[in-house]
């Protein structure tokens, strides 16, 4: 348990520093899903989200580790919840917005370490257009 929240929270803090870094939530997003991509091929497809995995593992056998991995993601969601309440105050339901773009971020490296290829990253940018809009800082894809 303690590994986990020790992962949560370096994890945590490399997300909160790319969305710091990036004009809005949908750029700082597309940026973790290219360096996602990046690194998958760099390790030919054997990185993952640590605590994704402990929480599939655990889900059933460890109540308190399962907690742990809830705890962590719970405290990503709080953090983009606030970046999408200050980018867009009127948005409606914003904590509902960023646990379904978590779920786009796991999943996505999830599709894609298993697939052994990054189109499932690739793809997921478009599903931030679709919530999000496009990005209009020129960054761009790739």
């Amino acid at each position: 348990m303690e590994a986990v929240q020790r992962l949560g929270i370096q994890l945590g803090e490399a997300l909160r520093t790319k969305l710091d870094k990036k004009p809005d939530v949908r750029a700082g997003l597309a940026s973790i899903l290219r360096m996602f991509a990046r690194q998958l091929e760099a390790t030919s497809f054997q990185l993952g989200c640590p605590v994704a995995t402990v929480a599939l593992e655990a889900a059933s056998a460890a109540p308190e580790l399962r907690q742990a991995c809830a705890d962590v993601f719970t405290s990503w969601e709080a953090y983009l919840a606030d970046r999408l309440r200050l980018e867009s105050p009127r948005r409606p339901q914003p904590e509902r917005l960023a646990w379904a773009l978590l779920g786009i971020l796991e999943g996505a490296l999830l599709l894609s370490k298993t697939k052994a290829s990054v189109e499932p990253l690739r793809d997921a940018e478009v599903a931030l257009d679709a919530l999000l809009g496009p990005d209009r800082s020129g960054a761009g894809g790739g």
